[in-house]
């Protein structure tokens, strides 16, 4: 992929297949989607000349939306021969009918079936995952990937991780409990929800920036999708029956709250936004932004911004500015992910900000 191509996906889809394409110059068109789901047929639409590489997430994050077997088989019957087709199946265990994807891959076709051990294996934190395809789009894979990019405990942990069914099953059983209860009390408190089919559920609650920061006082992290244009919804992990209850009651004391709240004057960037937005310098100093919806960071050196990632559960850093001289690849994954990380659109709670040595994204 070169600059001026092109990738297609879907509307709503992983951010992350914008975050690489603009690493690398390429345009992302994004397919309308139909009902919050990934629509095929509009994908191949959307497909131009300069198009490469199409991505597919299913179940799609963060939707939890669903294509069946017979819908993808009639999609790729379709794909024309030299386009690579990316199918994102990171939440494939949780599914007890997923498309046979790899058979595309056996007979030839230019099909990457990308699998993880962040989900149903709960190995997030050391980054495991792996990619099926044919010999050659490997080959040109092993020629790119950064040396070491697996540690050695990494893939101990995954090889035990693979031999688990026992812990497979057990997990499974518990996020379909778990969703089903989740979708039962939404219902019941009249919250449109998307149908699941991970390990997780999208709700409509009217502005999920604020419920988010709302719930935080309840001591209960959920996701804001502002960032995927989706500023009313909040994405819900399944976890235990404890936690799922501890969330719907929060969830309903914040709903209550907010419907006998008066109406907040807010900061102008956003109709969403309800407060100034704030970040942290690296002395504790608080500088005023144009509004938490879009923050101006201006550096004179590195800045590490550490976020909580709700998907971990764990601390992330993001080293994301520097005036330093940079290779220009640096430069354009620095930049690339910049522009969708500052935000707290994306982040979706005040950041805080200290000074960093070194260039470093993970």
């Amino acid at each position: 992929m070169e600059r001026g191509d092109a990738i297609v996906t879907s509307e709503h889809a992983f951010v992350a297949y914008k975050i690489i394409a603009r690493v690398f110059g390429a345009e992302t068109i994004e397919a309308p989607s139909r009902d919050y789901g990934c629509d095929l047929d509009a994908i191949l639409d959307a497909v131009t000349d300069r198009t490469e590489i199409i991505f597919i997430a299913n179940p799609n994050n963060p939707t939890g939306t669903f294509l069946p077997a017979d819908t993808v088989d009639r999609f790729m019957a379709r794909v024309p021969p030299h386009l690579i087709v990316v199918f994102d199946e990171a939440y494939y265990e949780f599914v007890d009918r997923m498309p046979d994807t790899l058979r595309y891959v056996h007979d030839g076709r230019n099909v990457v079936a990308l699998r993880t051990f962040s989900k149903i294996h709960g190995l997030a934190s050391v980054r495991v995952g792996y990619g099926v395809a044919r010999p050659e789009l490997i080959e040109v894979l092993q020629k790119t990937r950064e040396p070491f990019n697996v540690n050695g405990i990494g893939q101990i942990g995954a090889l035990a991780a693979l031999a688990d069914e026992e812990h497979q099953r057990k997990t499974k059983e518990l996020t379909d409990k778990g969703r089903a209860y989740f979708e039962k009390e939404l219902a019941a408190m009249n919250l449109r929800f998307i149908p699941s089919a991970a390990n997780f559920v999208l709700v409509n609650v009217g502005d999920g920036l604020s419920v988010f920061r709302a719930l935080l006082e309840h001591k209960v992290i959920v996701r804001a999708m502002k960032g995927y244009n989706l500023p009313e919804w909040v994405r819900i992990t399944v976890g235990t029956m404890e936690q799922n209850r501890k969330c719907i009651a929060a969830l309903r004391e914040v709903m209550e709250e907010r419907a006998h709240a008066p109406s907040r004057a807010h900061c102008g960037a956003s109709p969403q936004c309800s407060r100034p937005g704030k970040v942290r310098d690296g002395e504790g100093a608080i500088a005023s932004t144009r509004g938490a919806c879009a923050p101006q960071i201006h550096a004179r050196r590195s800045f590490r911004i550490t976020n909580f990632n709700p998907d971990q559960t764990s601390s992330t850093a993001h080293t994301l500015i520097s005036t330093s001289p940079v290779g220009s690849a640096t430069s354009r994954i620095v930049s690339s992910v910049m522009s969708v990380l500052t935000s707290e659109d994306f982040f979706g709670h005040e950041t805080q900000i200290t000074p960093a040595e070194t260039i470093l994204v993970r």
